[in-house]
């Protein structure tokens, strides 16, 4: 805007810089100048890209210290799994072996161990065969409440409602408690 010429030489990576910000001129600031001199700056590219670790089998909250370090964003996403114990990483989004800056987003996919989805309870006529019916799916029988059935959509005694709902996919081990319908008095 002075009337100086300015020259943009090859870009260069700085830790110093984020990328597009001006990390080195010449002549330096300060320096006296004629209007129509040249003024030669190399921008940043920014801190140079490194090579994204294998972090699948490691303990998730020791990848994250890691990728923080190393000033990198980290997002974490839950999975289920039957082969990667809970709170280890299964993988990350990019992958093991990219090319990453600090400033990037790298997502942790974490396991939360074996999943199920819950099973449809209602209408079971029975609470012991409710129970083996999620044992065999690896859940729990928690509390069993009764409850009226105004509508009668189910015989007395049996399931009425559940709690996780089912279709729900959930942690192996996890309790579902379930209502019954009360049966009516003699």
């Amino acid at each position: 805007q002075r009337g100086f010429e300015l020259v943009e030489l090859e870009r260069i990576e700085d830790p110093q810089w984020p990328a597009g910000v001006v990390a080195q001129q010449d002549p330096g600031e300060n320096v006296v100048f004629k209007q129509t001199s040249i003024i030669s700056v190399r921008v940043s590219n920014g801190p140079p890209a490194f090579k994204l670790p294998n972090l699948a089998n490691t303990d998730a909250t020791s990848a994250k210290t890691t990728l923080e370090s190393a000033q990198v964003k980290v997002q974490t996403v839950l999975e289920g799994s039957d082969t990667i114990p809970e709170g280890v990483v299964i993988r990350t989004d990019p992958p093991a072996d990219s090319n990453v800056r600090p400033g990037d987003t790298v997502k942790l996919v974490v396991s939360i161990g074996e999943i199920v989805a819950i099973p449809d309870l209602k209408a079971i006529e029975n609470a012991d065969v409710a129970r083996d019916r999620l044992l065999s799916v690896g859940l729990t029988l928690g509390e069993i409440s009764e409850a009226d059935d105004p509508t009668e959509s189910v015989p007395p005694g049996a399931v009425l409602t559940q709690d996780p709902p089912p279709g729900r996919t959930v942690k192996k081990g996890t309790v579902v408690n379930i209502e019954i319908r009360r049966r009516d008095s003699p």
